[in-house]
């Protein structure tokens, strides 16, 4: 079957959009704003980055099928995703490669260039994103959560570039 739809979906374009508009207002923020007003918005934008990447591999995920399966085998798929997983970086190679395991190795790749760097964010931005959830994290800084957004956004592009069911 050949996909007619927009790539990405709807619903990922948005949520970019979403986190990119935050990050810049984050960036932007006036001189005057309170330290506790700036480092609520950063906690903010690093919930918000997480949760790009997890809902955006849902999604996009759920669309690949979708253009490749049968009908009732996507609704199938689609029903056992949106589950709240954590975008762990070991997670996310483990379920790619359910998909292609060479993109399940691409996806390791990129997560160890660099000296592990972007492996090491992720796993980073995840266990803020679950501490700032329960209230146990009060310690994200303004340009902490700019770059982890910026990791979070590379992530999803990749993601995103490799289930683009077009090709």
């Amino acid at each position: 079957m050949a996909w007619a739809g927009a790539w990405p979906p709807q619903q990922v374009q948005v949520s970019r959009k979403r986190l990119l508009a935050l990050k810049t207002d984050l960036e932007r923020l006036d001189d005057e704003i309170s330290d506790n007003v700036r480092n609520a918005l950063a906690r903010f934008l690093a919930v918000r980055a997480c949760g790009h990447i997890e809902f955006l591999f849902d999604e996009c995920l759920a669309t690949y099928v979708e253009s490749h399966s049968h009908p009732n085998v996507a609704a199938y798929v689609r029903s056992g995703l949106f589950t709240g997983r954590n975008p762990w970086p070991n997670d996310l190679a483990r379920r790619m490669s359910r998909i292609n395991i060479l993109w399940s190795q691409e996806l390791d790749e990129l997560f160890d260039e660099n000296d592990e760097l972007l492996r090491r964010e992720v796993s980073f931005l995840v266990d803020r994103r679950n501490k700032i959830a329960h209230g146990q994290n009060e310690g994200m800084q303004i340009r902490k959560s700019l770059d982890l957004a910026d990791h979070a956004l590379s992530i999803g592009d990749w993601i995103s570039e490799r289930l683009d069911p077009r090709h």
